[in-house]
């Protein structure tokens, strides 16, 4: 009987030391957890929609098929805070609805690399317009700057006409 658990222990213990899985493969490779070997098939992530993404609490680093934006999304963020990134054919990465850089992306070119940000809050406060001395002399674009910051520093949301 002591030996029979010495020889249970033993095997416990080599099991759980080599952690790769094979699929289709004899030999995984050591730096993965999981190596699927195949020439007829590739990897189908789980599907959902974006509510259903939504609704789960996921892991940083959760791969899965959004059927909403017919994109592949990872989640960079963690379970109590996501932040899916969708996977493109963009080079950039970037994707409407995205935080980049402090905002949330809004627009994107044809491209998909260049576009516009907008800021999650208020930035008015703090904010300098600065005249260089150059631009005195052209009256016309010195009213605009100023037009420009008297709309920040206001938040007036009117247009503001000039001559």
């Amino acid at each position: 009987m002591k030996q029979f658990f010495t020889l249970l222990a033993a095997v416990l213990l080599t099991a759980t030391t080599y952690a790769q899985i094979g699929i289709n493969n004899e030999n995984p490779d050591a730096s993965a957890a999981l190596d699927i070997t195949s020439t007829t098939g590739g990897l189908l992530p789980p599907r959902m929609t974006t509510t259903q993404r939504d609704a789960i609490s996921a892991a940083k680093g959760l791969v899965l098929f959004n059927t909403t934006t017919n994109t592949l999304q990872i989640n960079e963020g963690d379970a109590t805070t996501a932040n899916w990134l969708s996977l493109t054919a963009s080079t950039c990465g970037l994707s409407i609805g995205d935080t980049h850089q402090g905002g949330i992306i809004f627009y994107l070119d044809g491209s998909g690399c260049h576009g516009l940000v907008a800021a999650p809050s208020d930035q008015s406060t703090g904010i300098q317009m600065v005249c260089m001395a150059g631009y005195t002399r052209q009256p016309m674009l010195m009213e605009m700057v100023l037009a420009v910051e008297k709309v920040i520093r206001q938040g007036i949301r009117q247009p503001v006409a000039w001559r």
